[in-house]
């Protein structure tokens, strides 16, 4: 076999002789996987000229949209990992519809002292009445802020460690549910966790050393009917973020 000028497999070709300096500065930026750098190039050298900027202004701006993109692409990442059922938010909440609910302490929880704190934050009611909105909603503001988290409902949390369990692989799945900075137990109220498996290892997952404080929202029905409590659970599992 006769010997080839070609680049490795999933490489960027070093720059060909006599090469421009822009070609050379795309294909660099390539190469370090700057995309956003490199495809806002030329409009950033363009505005620059335009601007008189200094090349130091040049370069931040192009930093800037690539810091941009990647944060972007980051919390992209963090949600599909989180695996939320719906985008929720607490604008979107209809505080009209939940009068008596204290909105100065929702306004409290929306800041992620909470996380930070290591506490964890217990929504009681009825069904119906915004648990999972509310519970949703300040998981994804956490995942937006950087922190890791993770979604599941009670009754999948229990079956898929109880599956894990009877494969042999139980601490590793624990790590599922324990390694995320939030946790985000929904529809707690709806499984009996009365089995030897179901009630030792669901506390042992959301009774979590961290666990230092519960805030509880109690939420009522609209009309005044009688419902039996449910509960949503969001929980600041561990300190990584």
């Amino acid at each position: 076999m006769s010997p080839t000028n070609a680049a490795p497999s999933g490489t960027t070709s070093p720059p060909q002789p006599g090469a421009t300096s822009y070609q050379r500065l795309r294909e660099h930026l390539a190469y370090l996987e700057l995309t956003a750098a490199s495809e806002h190039l030329a409009a950033e050298l363009d505005r620059g000229l335009a601007e008189q900027a200094s090349p130091t202004q040049v370069l931040e701006r192009l930093l800037e949209i690539e810091v941009a993109a990647t944060r972007a692409r980051r919390q992209r990442a963090r949600l599909r990992f989180a695996r939320y059922p719906v985008h929720k938010t607490l604008a979107g909440f209809d505080f009209d519809f939940q009068p008596q609910l204290d909105r100065a302490l929702v306004a409290e929880l929306s800041t992620l002292r909470f996380v930070e704190e290591r506490r964890n934050v217990l929504l009681l009611g009825p069904p119906g009445v915004g648990k999972t909105h509310l519970a949703i909603s300040l998981g994804i503001a956490a995942t937006e802020a950087g922190y890791r988290t993770y979604f599941t409902t009670a009754s999948d949390l229990v079956s898929s460690l109880q599956s894990a369990h009877l494969e042999g692989n139980a601490t590793a799945k624990m790590r599922t549910f324990t390694g995320p900075s939030v946790l985000v137990v929904d529809e707690l109220g709806y499984l009996p966790m009365t089995g030897s498996f179901g009630a030792t290892r669901s506390t042992t997952t959301l009774s979590a050393p961290t666990e230092v404080w519960v805030f509880e929202l109690q939420l009522e029905p609209s009309g005044g009917r009688s419902h039996p409590t449910r509960h949503a659970f969001v929980g600041s599992i561990s300190s990584a973020a």
